[in-house]
């Protein structure tokens, strides 16, 4: 945990009824050469819980036309 990491990944875009569809696919995960501990800024504390939101996001049902293929 908290190690840096340097990652090597593909982006692929293709095309399916006039729309396109993105991928995005890590192929390599190497740890960083630096090594060595992050920065104090970047460090988190593990046992406080993120803060919970404020207001529940609202959410349509948008054009029927409107679907993913899967």
């Amino acid at each position: 945990m908290n190690d840096e990491l340097t990652v090597s990944f593909d982006v692929d875009a293709r095309q399916w009824q006039d729309r396109w569809f993105n991928s995005i696919r890590a192929w390599k995960v190497e740890r960083s050469a630096t090594g060595g501990a992050p920065s104090v800024a970047t460090m988190t504390n593990a046992s406080t819980p993120p803060p919970l939101p404020t207001s529940t996001p609202e959410f349509t049902q948008g054009d029927a036309n409107d679907d993913l293929p899967f």
